[in-house]
């Protein structure tokens, strides 16, 4: 595929599918830009496979599994689309059911890559899959165990998503790794992402609900009297004590994303962009 169709191909989808990363994309530079959007769609179609109503979890996890092994080049991409595309429900956006339809294409603008994004990206996915998978077949409106076991869910959603980011910089962008102190640039990458995922919890909390989930703590709030699986409204007396201190820690975690962005040097303006506009609208 040529390059330029490939760029275009890939926008075409960051239209469709994404809320925030069409927006935050195209300040990266190239070739990072292609790289970067390329994971994201990836790790959309894992997405996809997870958030089908109608799909069985057994299914779910099959097919889960199957892309990881398109990704490592152990399955075809072509076999994996037929075979996963008549099974999606129609509940789900149009264009998701095209992103599957499409796995192959996206796949050979994947097989383009350096061997060190690819194996970035199939260790994300691969990482996220796992966790998706686990944490579908214990959705209760009760709640997660504890913060402990939430921070867990964060990291498999988002925080490998931000060390999947930091590898792919310091893969495409020619000495940066000798520009930034890697371990500590990688932590603050992983509290990137989870704070933008705790975010998205707190805010999302009664959509969620409708959808039969609840993501929050149930130990934190049972410590002030609140019972998760029958949580109807905020009571500001009991709510509030639990609810804030899980603000506080997002804002903690979006701070400390705001560190990890501004260790990034100030002369790659288009990374760090692309950081501060999802911190900011987080």
């Amino acid at each position: 595929m040529q390059t330029q169709e490939a760029d275009a191909l890939q926008e075409y989808f960051l239209q469709g599918v994404s809320r925030t990363f069409a927006l935050t994309i195209p300040a990266l530079p190239m070739p990072l830009r292609r790289v970067v959007a390329n994971a994201y769609l990836v790790c959309r179609i894992v997405d996809t496979i997870e958030d089908d109503p109608v799909l069985p979890l057994d299914q779910k996890q099959a097919y889960a599994h199957r892309f990881t092994q398109v990704l490592s080049q152990d399955q075809d991409a072509q076999s994996f689309a037929a075979d996963l595309y008549p099974l999606l429900s129609l509940e789900l956006l149009e264009m998701e059911r095209e992103l599957i339809h499409t796995t192959p294409k996206i796949m050979e603008i994947y097989r383009g890559f350096s061997e060190t994004s690819r194996a970035s990206i199939l260790r994300c996915v691969t990482i996220m899959s796992h966790g998706m998978m686990h944490y579908q077949g214990r959705q209760l409106l009760r709640g997660l165990d504890d913060v402990r076991e939430l921070q867990h869910y964060c990291y498999c959603v988002a925080g490998v998503v931000g060390e999947m980011l930091t590898d792919l910089y310091l893969d495409q962008v020619p000495g940066l790794a000798e520009r930034v102190d890697q371990r500590h640039f990688m932590d603050r990458a992983v509290a990137f992402g989870q704070g933008l995922q705790l975010t998205n919890i707190l805010k999302d909390l009664w959509d969620d609900r409708k959808q039969g989930v609840c993501w929050l703590p149930r130990s934190l709030y049972e410590a002030s009297d609140v019972d998760l699986s029958r949580l109807e409204s905020l009571d500001p007396g009991r709510y509030s004590v639990p609810h804030q201190w899980l603000i506080g820690l997002a804002h903690f975690r979006l701070r400390e994303g705001l560190e990890y962005t501004l260790e990034i040097p100030a002369g790659e303006t288009g990374i760090r962009i692309f950081n501060l506009w999802s911190l900011f609208m987080a």
